[in-house]
């Protein structure tokens, strides 16, 4: 998974869950305007986990809280994984002053995540969804992943 090459996909559209999100990083760079990144993996729905660069500040608007994050990054998931390009593996959001970047991984483990697999991963769910997207966007490991999880 970590040689897979990206084929370029185009940029999901703007969504209400990426407005909800933006919303929250910026509620923190209007403190900090050099801002974070979050790094997130989701190679299985039902256990995804992410991890900040630098510890974004705390805001006192519950609506910003920080227990809010990991429900606004499962629904940002959750309405992009829709598409026949299927969900993305990983993501790296890159927020600084009042942009929100988000760069997507659909097949490829990024140099940057440094953290193993998990022992825990759905290896079949993840086959399934795999060949759920469109044959165009399976990746060239599909295969093996399959006979192996077998």
């Amino acid at each position: 998974m970590r040689a897979e090459v990206e084929r370029p996909r185009p940029r999901p559209g703007e969504s209400a869950a990426v407005v909800a999100l933006r919303a929250w990083c910026r509620a923190r760079t209007a403190i900090v305007p050099s801002g974070f990144t979050i790094q997130v993996q989701v190679l299985d729905p039902k256990a995804p986990s992410y991890r900040f660069d630098l510890e974004p500040p705390e805001v006192d608007d519950p609506e910003f809280a920080a227990d809010k994050l990991s429900g606004l990054l499962g629904d940002l998931w959750l309405t992009e994984a829709q598409s026949e390009q299927g969900g993305w593996l990983f993501a790296r959001l890159d927020a600084a002053g009042r942009t929100l970047r988000i760069d997507r991984w659909y097949d490829q483990v990024p140099d940057w995540w440094d953290n193993p697999v998990e022992e825990r991963l759905d290896v079949h769910g993840l086959v399934r969804r795999l060949y759920d997207r469109g044959p165009e966007w399976q990746p060239s490991y599909l295969e093996k992943l399959y006979t192996t999880a077998r």
